[in-house]
């Protein structure tokens, strides 16, 4: 079975919302800090070019039947963001370029039965190979406010900020951490890493801002009850 519409429609809207601010970007801008500590806006283009090759993969896999890792190794992996890094500005923005769309004609060109396919992510969960719809959409929207052009988590549709916090909140609790927090948004939805704690931390603010404190964004816009003192999040990934 195909991915949901609204996956594939929360892609297209991110892929969309990328080509707008790339355009933006000059060589000079390019250059400067984006929001991941150590990282230019060009790091996180070619990262995101990256991850297009390593959806790919997964999709080669599902089509073919022959096994292929999202990724050779961490290590591999880290030092193609770095030779991309240190591309001109125009030959990272090309990559990133070329990677989408060769992403988008293996999800164009995969069956009903290759959907269901089971393929190995990189953190090693066997999954749908119709997943990977909802992993890239993410990958883009997330990126995308690190990218520091103004768009921030607040212009991410609130399905998919709704679906990333219910994503980092179980990878916290898969490593059993973030046992006492309750993360609940100002539309009055909580979502509890551990609802049987009852000494928790709760924290609020906008479903934007307590999205990009989960993810380790900052903590801009975001408070806790009683202390007032804001915690750092654990890590997501």
């Amino acid at each position: 079975m195909a991915p949901p519409a609204e996956e594939f429609a929360w892609l297209a809207d991110a892929r969309r919302a990328w080509a707008d601010e790339l355009a933006k970007l000059d060589d000079e801008s390019l250059t400067k800090p984006g929001l991941l500590p150590g990282w230019t806006r060009q790091h996180i283009v070619v990262h995101v070019a990256h991850n297009a090759v390593a959806i790919g993969n997964l999709l080669h896999w599902a089509q073919t039947g022959v096994e292929t890792p999202m990724y050779v190794s961490p290590e591999r992996r880290d030092a193609d963001i770095d030779a991309g890094a240190a591309l001109p500005a125009r030959e990272a923005i090309a990559l990133y370029e070329k990677t989408d769309a060769d992403l988008q004609h293996a999800i164009d060109t995969t069956t009903d039965l290759q959907w269901r396919a089971l393929v190995r992510t990189r953190q090693g969960l066997e999954v749908e190979a119709a997943t990977v719809i909802w992993m890239r959409a993410r990958e883009l929207w997330v990126h995308l406010a690190d990218l520091a052009t103004g768009r921030g988590f607040d212009s991410v549709p609130d399905g998919v900020l709704r679906r990333t916090l219910r994503n980092v909140l179980s990878s916290w609790r898969s490593r059993d951490e973030g046992l006492d927090l309750v993360v609940r948004p100002d539309n009055g939805v909580s979502f509890a890493v551990d609802t049987g704690n009852p000494g928790h931390t709760k924290v609020t603010g906008s479903l934007a801002a307590v999205t990009a404190w989960a993810t380790g964004r900052g903590s801009d816009g975001v408070s806790v009850a009683g202390t007032g003192t804001i915690p750092d999040a654990p890590v997501w990934l």
